[in-house]
């Protein structure tokens, strides 16, 4: 049932479209919609410290381009925010950088500013004395698939960049390893990550440069080609690493890539040529850039395999990705992914679905449509660059899990924060 402020939240999202039109070419810098605290009492920010901690993950995407000037050095604001927040308990928490790491074609060989770009993000790890750093983990998206149109080249952009990052040393990972979809798994105490590398669905078949991956990616139960408008042999898998999760007590799965499964914002608006362009999908034409909207056929089809293993009763906690360059909290139980109907998808595919896409100083406020589901909070644009945090807590009160949504602006009051459980 919705309430009364999902209510004012979707006339306010029927509402955005028209009043960005009016503003013409003068489109404001941000928007911001949801905000308070949900389901409970929050910890304020001066009880970050406390002794219940658990487990601190800090998602961040699309962060590949941390200056807001057309220089390569000077303050990078969102990452020196999250700086602060990554050394508040270093030893319990982990990053996520939810791909798109490099703007605007990945790690290309010889290019010195793409390398600055991914260091100016590694530096945030820096070792201090020997205090224990916090945790990284860089997943791939489109735009670290370098020349995607040419798969080899974009094959060797992602490892170059996933060695860039273990050389930084211990607690640097990039995941999926290997330039393969995954799913590889991290176990971070209570919480088991599983990252995915999906803009290997988004190929239309699988280009014959990345067959050579089929022996170094293909799991030993896994007999079947790797061909993407296929059900992956790993998506079995992934159904797979979720069940051992809910096999262990008190474990969380939570699943990050880059590519979200519903969001609201440019990449999810259904644009007028949709049957156009899946008339011409079907005629084995494709679009590069195309393929990256919510509405290609190409996406719909990973977003519903994925979907088919994410399912009841073995679904995740968390659903984390970036893309959208938005900062987006969705309850996944009151949910459909993108595209689905009331008739043929009601049973949802992870507790919440958070879009953290605003991470870095590329991006652009868009008008956005609503649909199902009704967002818990959204804010996009400049003044709203930032993250969120989710602290897995066990306490006097119980075992408990807190999100918060970090604007860069104000880092040490968060815009939004809610009690997930």
């Amino acid at each position: 049932m919705r309430t009364r402020g999902h209510l004012a939240l979707l006339s306010a999202l029927l509402l955005a479209p028209l009043a960005l039109a009016a503003c013409g070419a003068g489109l404001p810098r941000g928007m911001v919609f949801g905000t308070g605290c949900k389901a409970g009492p929050c910890p304020s920010t001066d009880s970050l410290e406390e002794p219940g901690l658990l487990t601190r993950l800090i998602l961040i995407g699309d962060a590949g381009d941390p200056w807001p000037g057309t220089e390569l050095s000077g303050p990078a604001p969102v990452l020196e925010a999250l700086e602060r927040w990554a050394w508040r308990r270093p030893e319990l928490t982990t990053v996520v950088f939810l791909g798109d790491n490099i703007y605007p074609e990945g790690l290309r060989p010889g290019v010195v500013a793409d390398s600055l770009r991914l260091a100016r993000q590694i530096q945030v790890f820096a070792p201090r004395g020997g205090t224990t750093r916090p945790r990284a983990v860089f997943v791939p998206g489109n735009h670290d698939w370098y020349g995607s149109q040419n798969p080899a080249t974009a094959l060797a952009a992602i490892r170059r960049e996933a060695e860039m990052v273990r050389a930084a040393g211990e607690r640097m990972h990039f995941l999926p390893a290997g330039g393969c979809p995954g799913p590889d798994t991290l176990h971070l105490g209570n919480v088991r990550l599983i990252a995915l590398d999906t803009q290997w669905w988004l190929y239309t078949a699988l280009p014959p440069e990345l067959r050579v991956l089929e022996d170094e990616c293909t799991r030993p139960t896994a007999g079947d080609p790797i061909i993407p408008t296929q059900i992956f042999p790993f998506l079995a898998e992934l159904g797979w690493h979720l069940f051992l999760a809910h096999d262990v007590d008190s474990v969380d799965a939570v699943v990050v890539s880059h590519h979200p499964l519903t969001a609201h914002g440019p990449h999810a608006q259904r644009k007028i040529s949709e049957r156009i362009r899946e008339g011409i999908h079907a005629l084995g034409i494709s679009n590069s850039r195309d393929r990256q909207d919510l509405a290609a056929w190409t996406y719909r089809q990973m977003i519903e395999a994925i979907a088919a293993n994410l399912r009841f009763p073995d679904r995740p906690f968390i659903y984390a990705a970036g893309h959208e360059h938005v900062l987006e909290v969705i309850d996944g139980r009151d949910s459909i992914p993108y595209g689905g109907t009331a008739s043929n998808d009601t049973v949802p595919i992870a507790d919440y679905h958070l879009v953290s896409g605003n991470g870095s100083s590329r991006g652009h406020l868009s008008p956005i449509l609503p649909r199902s589901p009704v967002p818990l909070f959204w804010s996009a644009g400049a003044q709203y660059r930032g993250f969120m945090v989710v602290d897995f807590l066990d306490d006097a009160h119980g075992r408990r899990v807190f999100l918060r949504v970090i604007h860069a602006a104000d880092p040490d009051r968060p815009a939004y924060h809610q009690q997930l459980r």
